[in-house]
């Protein structure tokens, strides 16, 4: 058996308190390593508190087509989302204090509108043309159905109100000629001249 020399053995000693440092090192470093993931981890789910402010957001495609905007257009905030061509299919905005929902077809013109206008709600259906052909709106608590014709003049309504659900036929002036519906609980029936105010004809 070798006898270590004093010297020997001092310096096999300081290797092995090195060796067990560095054992107890590297057991330190992966713990840290493992909490250090486990925090980013952690932190990446948590919602962050940073306010991020700017005056308009543009999220793009992969083929960098700009696909969702958010700005300010004249001072009024708006959000638009647009095809994988680059036509704004919807806008979402607010207009003079008013909400505003606007989607437009392949060919960029408005063909729906839903707005709110001094608390009287508003659907606008348009043909290809940007022409307005239907319309439903709220309005002082009267409820109104409308249909135009190509030219967007009025030919159809049907409304209801307190005591009254009548059905009006418009000509292509926009002056009423017939009408029919209920009134005051009777039901009634009426012609009108070409002013559309004169009645010729009524029942009862």
């Amino acid at each position: 058996m070798t006898q270590k020399t004093p010297d020997l053995q001092a310096l096999v000693g300081r290797l092995e308190k090195v060796e067990r440092q560095n054992q107890s090192l590297r057991r330190v470093v992966t713990a840290m390593t493992v909490l250090g993931a486990t925090v980013f981890v952690i932190g990446a789910a948590q919602p962050k508190s940073r306010t991020v402010e700017a005056e308009a957001f543009i999220l793009r495609d992969v083929r960098g087509k700009t696909r969702a905007e958010m700005s300010m257009i004249m001072g009024e905030p708006s959000l638009r989302l647009f095809d994988a061509n680059g036509k704004s299919r919807l806008q979402l905005a607010v207009i003079q204090e008013q909400p505003d929902l606007t989607l437009y077809d392949a060919n960029g013109k408005k063909r729906v509108g839903l707005t709110v206008i001094a608390g009287d709600s508003h659907l606008f259906l348009n043909d290809g043309n940007e022409k307005l052909r239907v319309a439903l709106s709220v309005v002082t608590n009267v409820a109104q159905f409308a249909l135009h014709d190509a030219n967007e003049k009025l030919r159809i309504t049907l409304a209801t109100a307190e005591r009254q659900s009548p059905i009006a036929i418009f000509d292509g002036k926009e002056n009423r000629r017939v009408m029919l519906g209920v009134f005051e609980g009777q039901p009634a029936f009426f012609f009108f001249e070409a002013d559309g105010e004169t009645p010729v004809y009524s029942i009862p």
